[in-house]
């Protein structure tokens, strides 16, 4: 049987063997075989980009047509109990901070399906509101 953990790094497990040796940043992306690696840091930025702009039509939204339009409830039940620019920016700065990870994990594919999937369907929805009821 395989042991994760051991005194002895001779004798160490398969999974300790692999989490000791993962390489992190970008730097060590292209010897894992990273394409594009270059690129990573704009998807960051992209990223990083989206959050803000979910934040901020966020607020708008549920300023403008209250906490009911939000249609994640762990967030809306955060924004009654906290308020709703703290609830937004805890929300967001962890957004962030996981996007971080996965950059510097050079988990960069899935950093960039999460910024599309963040675009698609956090942003868009809310820039069509605001372009439906901008003048509310």
């Amino acid at each position: 049987m395989t042991r994760l953990t051991s005194g002895d790094s001779s004798k160490s497990g398969l999974v300790s063997r692999w989490l000791r040796d993962l390489p992190s940043g970008t730097g060590h992306a292209e010897s894992i075989g990273v394409r594009h690696a270059n690129q990573a840091p704009i998807v960051l930025a992209l990223f990083i980009l989206t959050q803000v702009l979910d934040g901020a039509l966020t607020y708008w939204g549920v300023s403008q047509f209250g906490i009911g339009i939000e249609s994640n409830t762990y967030l809306a039940s955060l924004m009654q109990s906290i308020g709703i620019a703290p609830a937004l920016i805890a929300a967001k700065v962890l957004a962030v901070a996981c996007g971080v990870v996965l950059f510097s994990t050079t988990s960069f594919r899935v950093l960039a399906v999460a910024t599309g999937w963040c675009l698609g369907f956090a942003v868009v929805p809310w820039l069509v509101l605001v372009s439906a009821f901008g003048n509310v």
